[in-house]
């Protein structure tokens, strides 16, 4: 275990940074967020095994591809998460302690994995991730898959749900016709284990 308690600014030729239990939290130190912003070719972070709670708004990157926020104290996306990180196209944030999935939009995301949160919610009304091909949400609490998930995930190949408490997929999911006359097949790839023990 770790205690850093800052970085030094402007690494130019760092790609990935790996603070893992290091003892971070609540939200994100200035000093280890500012320097992280001054790095320009910072392509994959990985801040696993800390007690965040929020990113500091002053943190943003449009490099960063790859971010790992498994394993935090997260009950929400952080703030403004979408306009600080736009260019991510993968990223981890497994156990945590998020309830619902909403207001999440972006236009590059391919892989989300969000297994082992407390989520029951899809507020697919204020998600849009039309790149989005594999989605993880196992081993949380869904009971009920809302009857528009196509649209938020249109090109969507794999879907994790196992490990929840859901009993059945909404007919309509199964051949959607979207806005644009294109038929969606629900995806290539679906895992329904069983429900966890109560």
């Amino acid at each position: 275990r770790n205690k850093f308690a800052s970085l030094p600014e402007k690494l130019e030729q760092v790609m990935s940074i790996d603070l893992s239990k290091n003892g971070l939290g609540p939200s994100l130190p200035i000093s280890i967020a500012k320097p992280l912003s001054s790095y320009r070719n910072l392509h994959t972070l990985i801040l696993t095994y800390n007690q965040l709670k929020d990113l500091t708004e002053s943190f943003k990157s449009e490099k960063i591809l790859t971010f790992n926020l498994s394993t935090n104290r997260f009950n929400k996306l952080p703030a403004n998460f979408n306009k600080n990180f736009p260019n991510i196209k993968t990223l981890y944030f497994d156990c945590n302690f998020l309830k619902k999935i909403s207001n999440f939009q972006s236009e590059k995301i391919v892989t989300l994995t969000l297994s082992l949160n407390c989520i029951e919610t899809i507020d697919t009304s204020t998600i849009s991730l039309p790149q989005l091909t594999k989605l993880n949400l196992s081993k949380n609490h869904i009971n009920t898959l809302p009857n528009n998930l196509s649209k938020s995930f249109p090109i969507l190949e794999s879907l994790d749900l196992s490990d929840n408490f859901l009993s059945e997929i909404p007919e309509n999911e199964a051949n959607y016709q979207s806005d644009d006359d294109e038929s969606f097949a629900f995806p290539q790839t679906l895992q329904c284990g069983f429900p966890h023990s109560s």
